[in-house]
């Protein structure tokens, strides 16, 4: 190792210490023991506080890897425990091999290492890059502080093992001070994903607001990848693939809040906007759906009814729906991040935008339609802000965005029809969130269908909406429309077909509005694309429309996923009334579906 002369440790008797005599470099060696150690297992301070998860009947995590590197490195358990004896050294390390693996990550993206605390970490370990400036600590109690190329922007990187106080009050005061220009974020750095899942839980996002999260297994895993960024620890046997997150979650009976129903499309349309608060729904993913109840449970039973009277009113208030309604997520909203403007102005470096995290979402936007003879979706527009309803979820087979990015598309296209491009909101979000760029294509009945009375704007900013009053306190919006710019889209991104004639909304390109239908829309953009880009295509909405898409793909060998639409009475695959024909034969759209490749539909 440079900087310190190489010493010999040896263990044992004379011929044992022949044996295993092994070449290390004082403490240096020490801490890069130590280092393959805790990085690959966790922090002695965790393990002996208990607070890190933790399996009941399984050893310690730290015990089982001192085992492994004394198996490994040759060297017994009292080297070994000498190593890792000194919280502080442990500590240090650890931090600094978590750095060097983000450091080599954001150099692809031209970021370089501003600032580092010298108490905290080391610039010397792992081929950590020497900061522009080491100070006792960078600002806000942060370990490390990345600077982008032209300072376009500064990560503050933390620990999940500081205070917690410290943690909350730094998150905070980055926050408070940026005002919503995501130019300087607050970043926290768990060992694994697990550690982060408690960080990222929506019920207790006021201990990191508005706070990134990275997880050192995936920024290792990455950094393994490419030999260019690889850092080789001393003791390989203990190197291990982060498992990878599953892409079903446990399906939970939660709880919801409405907190608005909105009428969409004047007092005559079947539309209606519903925002509920459900934050026991961690972990839905877009593509997956819920199933609603229609209306509150109703309180009473005729068991504890005494007369004639009290047994008749229990019976009056049986519900007259059982069934729950499926319904895809339209928008999520994520605890301290303002949704009119964080995914216009947040920009991820490209090489950490996947590895990225925030907290989870805690309440979703359902768009519905009453239809004629919908007794349920009646009983679900007269719903009140206050009510407390149940769903079931998350259900289905979500997107693959884990494998959509490593395809690397030039562009993304979504193309919805009717209520069909409610749930693509929810998938535009989240690439735009990791700077995918996307056009969208909305086919709808006319222009006065997408207009309703919005919640005021907390600042002023452009948008479709014709009111240009700011300060009132509703507004005219357009569904979709402003939820599409609200999630970074430019004005050149957004087409919009109507059936019938009618003014175009302001804000819309020239020719980016036209009277017909969707898909000749998309035919007629889909001309003006070279042929040899790079283009995955997502569909929802009335069967013929999707197969006329896939009409218009298929030569152009364009990737394309169907969200399909069935009536459904469980939503997890029981009852079998919502199978669908594939080449592969019958499926279910809530098990298998409701995302299925268009080539695995018979559509040809």
């Amino acid at each position: 190792m440079p900087g310190s002369a190489p010493k010999t440790i040896s263990v044992g008797s004379p011929a044992e210490r022949r044996r295993k005599r092994t070449e290390v470099s004082g403490e240096r060696a020490d801490a890069l023991l130590l280092a393959s150690l805790r990085a690959q297992a966790c922090l002695d301070a965790r393990a002996k506080r208990g607070d890190g998860p933790r399996r009941p009947g399984r050893p310690c995590r730290a015990r089982a890897a001192d085992a492994a590197l004394c198996a490994c490195l040759g060297l017994s358990r009292r080297i070994v425990a000498s190593a890792v004896a000194d919280s502080a050294v442990n500590r240090r390390t650890w931090r600094s091999l978590c750095l060097a693996h983000l450091a080599r990550l954001l150099e692809r993206d031209g970021w370089r290492l501003s600032r580092l605390a010298r108490e905290e970490a080391d610039a010397d370990l792992f081929g950590l890059p020497a900061p522009v400036k080491a100070c006792a600590r960078p600002l806000d109690g942060a370990v490390a502080e990345f600077a982008a190329p032209a300072n376009a922007g500064v990560w503050r990187v933390y620990f999940d093992d500081q205070p917690s106080a410290l943690l909350r009050k730094a998150a905070a005061r980055i926050a408070k001070a940026d005002r919503n220009r995501f130019r300087t974020l607050a970043v926290l750095l768990a060992p694994d994903r697990l550690a982060l899942d408690v960080w990222r839980d929506p019920r207790r996002a006021a201990r990191w607001p508005r706070g990134l999260m990275l997880a050192y297994d995936e920024l290792r895993a990455s950094c393994m990848g490419d030999r260019r960024t690889a850092i080789v620890l001393p003791c390989p046997a203990l190197d291990r693939t982060p498992e990878p997150e599953p892409s079903v979650r446990p399906i939970v009976h939660a709880p919801a809040i409405v907190r608005e129903n909105v009428a969409v499309g004047g007092p005559n349309s079947p539309y209606f906007k519903l925002r509920v608060e459900a934050p026991e729904l961690t972990g839905i993913l877009p593509g997956q759906f819920v199933m609603l109840d229609t209306a509150p449970p109703q309180r009473g039973s005729a068991r504890s009814a005494s007369g004639w009277p009290a047994f008749k009113a229990a019976f009056a208030r049986m519900p007259d729906v059982w069934l729950k309604r499926p319904f895809g997520i339209h928008r999520a909203f994520y605890p301290g991040f303002d949704p009119s403007v964080y995914l216009r102005r947040l920009r991820l470096p490209p090489s950490v935008a996947r590895l990225t995290h925030t907290v989870r979402p805690d309440a979703f936007d359902l768009f519905c339609k009453v239809t004629p003879r919908g007794k349920g979706t009646r009983q679900l527009a007269r719903l009140r802000p206050g009510a407390r309803v149940r769903l079931l979820g998350p259900l289905g087979r979500p997107f693959d965005l884990d494998a959509l990015v490593a395809r690397a598309p030039r562009e993304v296209h979504a193309i919805g029809g009717g209520v069909g491009m409610a749930p693509l909101i929810f998938l535009i979000q989240a690439l735009r969130y990791r700077n995918i760029p996307v056009r969208a294509f909305v086919g709808i009945e006319s222009p006065d269908r997408l207009r309703y009375r919005a919640g005021r704007r907390r600042r002023k900013e452009p948008s479709f909406s014709q009111d240009a009053d700011f300060t009132a306190e509703r507004r005219d919006a357009l569904v979709f429309l402003d939820d599409l710019e609200e999630a970074g889209l430019p004005a050149d991104a957004i087409f919009l077909s109507c059936d019938l004639p009618g003014e175009p909304p302001v804000g819309l390109e020239p020719g980016h509005c036209k009277t017909g239908l969707v898909s000749e829309l998309y035919a007629d953009a889909l001309r003006r694309v070279p042929k040899d880009r790079c283009i995955e295509a997502f569909v929802c909405g009335p069967e013929p429309m999707m197969k006329a898409i896939h009409r218009l793909t298929r030569p152009r060998s364009i990737r394309l996923h169907a969200l399909m639409e069935k009536r459904m009475a469980c939503g997890i695959g029981v009852c079998l009334s919502c199978v669908c024909e594939t080449k592969h034969g019958l499926a279910r759209v809530c098990r298998d579906g409701p995302v299925f490749e268009a080539s695995e539909l018979p559509w040809t």
